[in-house]
């Protein structure tokens, strides 16, 4: 799921969730990109949403982190949801 606010051509804010969704109906995140603290960062979370690894994105503009996001999930969600797993 991805969330993206603009002002005009520029991204001001987004949220970027990979989630996986259990047998028992339930949905988790696995993974978010998101700017919640000024910063475009990944969070690596484990089973229960609990935040295991933080990755900041300090060279890229919101723009830039945005796209970077959505194209870096569809290279590498499977690491992710191993790592969500083994976590």
């Amino acid at each position: 799921m991805a969330e993206c606010f603009r002002s005009g051509p520029r991204v001001v804010d987004f949220v970027v969730r990979l989630m996986v969704y259990r047998n028992d109906g339930e949905v988790e995140v696995v993974a978010r990109y998101n700017t919640a603290h000024g910063l475009a960062h990944l969070d690596q979370l484990k089973q229960g949403g609990r935040l295991t690894e933080k990755t900041w994105l300090p060279h890229l503009d919101f723009n830039q982190a945005y796209e970077y996001t959505l194209m870096e999930f569809k290279a590498n969600h499977d690491t992710c949801l191993q790592r969500w797993r083994g976590a």
